[in-house]
């Protein structure tokens, strides 16, 4: 059995979108779950940063313009989605959010389906001393 990446943090964050989704359906727009994540993330003390540069936060990134939805504890990307399903661009969007951060973990969660749709993506360039 593998080992789960920041099990605590993504279960804490896990455990958010889950509520989202049972609150909401799968009936909303993108922006929609994106402010009801936030409000949940505020209402239970979780520190993030919503549509920032990645650039702000880490001097090494090479493209400016990369803007995930959420980097939660700053150490793992989120980015929601509301489409019929995951694309691949989505996967490799959030790839390169990993690549130019050096985080360890992304999840892109998809709420426009009956059951949450989501890809945990562990960055296979992650520093091994300072993350699991």
């Amino acid at each position: 059995m593998s080992e789960i990446i920041l099990p605590k943090e993504s279960y804490e964050l896990m455990s958010v979108l889950f509520e989202v989704h049972n609150e909401l359906g799968p009936i909303y727009k993108e922006k929609d779950y994106a402010d009801t994540v936030e409000r949940k993330l505020i209402l239970k003390s979780i520190p993030y940063f919503r549509e920032r540069k990645l650039s702000e936060f880490f001097p090494n990134v090479n493209i400016k313009a990369l803007v995930p939805d959420f980097v939660i504890r700053m150490c793992i990307i989120f980015d929601a989605k509301a489409w019929r399903r995951i694309k691949d661009e989505d996967v490799r969007q959030m790839c390169r959010y990993l690549d130019q951060s050096g985080l360890p973990l992304g999840i892109v969660a998809n709420f426009r389906r009956q059951k949450l749709e989501y890809k945990r993506i562990i960055n296979p360039k992650r520093d091994k001393v300072r993350w699991p």
